[in-house]
């Protein structure tokens, strides 16, 4: 019987709906049955409204840290977004619904799997391992809040929450690091770019532009 309550088995079942559906995307991925396109406009649609609306709010900060380099608002506010939106409410607060984060993980492992069939979809590897593997820490955390309650009801027994604390300093220190890596990457890209417009720069479709180079990888 599956122990919800011990978070080792709670992280390699987590880690399944990650790994599962990764390999999958990665072999449709290769074989040009899905391509990255087709993942980014669906992810679009998906895309929680609410996180969505603070994520584009926070943007702003993030620009004019990048013209002013102003490197450590930039890695506050890198860090918080990752922290708040993407591990807190979509993998934590959402978690009250379980199956929730386990979606969101397979989506996630999926559309990563996608892009790791292109050659160039494989570097920021070490920025991926820290991001998203604090984001996996907090769906272990979320979804055992979550099966805690739903067996709580089922049961109509009393709620007893054990949250498994080292899971979330884990979380913490693996977003820490990402938000340090990516604020390294994006400082070393910023010598190579134009910032003084930076304000009207269209990062949707830069975004876009991107994805649209690894399809044409082959």
């Amino acid at each position: 019987m599956f122990d919800y309550n011990n978070p080792a088995a709670m992280f390699f079942l987590v880690l399944g709906f990650y790994l599962v559906p990764m390999v999958i995307g990665y072999i449709l991925g290769l074989f040009r049955v899905v391509n990255v396109v087709k993942i980014h406009e669906l992810g679009k649609k998906l895309g929680d409204p609410l996180t969505t609306k603070i994520h584009n709010w926070s943007r702003k900060y993030i620009k004019s840290s990048l013209k002013d380099g102003n490197w450590l608002l930039l890695f506050f506010t890198i860090f918080l977004n990752n922290l708040i939106l993407v591990a807190l409410i979509s993998r934590i607060v959402y978690g009250v619904i379980f199956i929730i984060p386990l979606l969101l993980t397979a989506w996630t492992g999926f559309g990563q799997g996608v892009v790791f069939s292109r050659e160039k979809g494989r570097s920021g590897i070490l920025l991926l391992f820290f991001e998203f593997g604090g984001y996996l820490l907090a769906t272990v955390v979320g979804v055992q809040i979550g099966l805690s309650i739903f067996v709580s009801i089922i049961n109509k027994s009393r709620l007893i929450l054990q949250i498994p604390w080292d899971y979330v300093l884990a979380m913490v220190v693996f977003l820490y690091m990402g938000a340090i890596i990516e604020t390294l990457i994006l400082r070393e890209s910023a010598k190579h770019m134009d910032l003084s417009d930076i304000e009207n720069i269209d990062f949707e479709k830069r975004r876009r532009e991107i994805v649209e180079e690894l399809d044409k990888d082959i």
